[in-house]
């Protein structure tokens, strides 16, 4: 089965990426990570999914400061815990790790939960293990995977 062996390597090659060079991602590149998520698999074939690519370096900046704020509340929140109880991996106040403006491209993955009950068989799933929030929370990441995979 080459198509397997395809896929383990392709599994076992991924890495989280932290730091991003600044050279342009090309833009059929770009359309083929797309293809790949619009094809990922959803519950229901509900698809809870858009897009949005950002390109440009001020919203990405933008973006930036939106999570550093974001993960100076988190560090806030920490420290209202006792020492035992605190999380090792937030990031001291002022200093989150906030590497992705570097990247050329920043994918956003939105998502609509109402998109299941759309769907003929939402009946079944929402009876599933979880309920429907559990799909949707699924679904979108499956979806995420398959962007980080692509």
């Amino acid at each position: 089965m080459p198509q397997i062996g395809e896929f383990l390597k392709l599994v076992k090659q991924r890495r989280s990426c932290r730091a991003f060079r600044p050279d342009p991602f090309p833009d059929d590149h770009l359309q083929k990570v797309l293809e790949a998520a619009r094809w990922s698999m959803s519950g229901g074939n509900a698809q809870p999914w858009e897009f949005i690519v950002i390109k440009d370096g001020e919203t990405r900046n933008q973006i930036a400061n939106i999570y550093s704020a974001y993960e100076n509340e988190r560090w806030f929140m920490e420290q209202t815990r006792i020492q035992e109880l605190q999380h090792s991996g937030i990031p001291a106040k002022n200093k989150p790790d906030v590497s992705f403006p570097e990247a050329p491209v920043i994918i956003a993955v939105c998502g609509d939960p109402r998109t299941l009950q759309t769907s003929v068989v939402g009946g079944i799933y929402l009876a599933s293990d979880g309920g429907f929030d559990a799909i949707y929370l699924k679904n979108m990441a499956n979806v995420n995977q398959m962007i980080h995979l692509a």
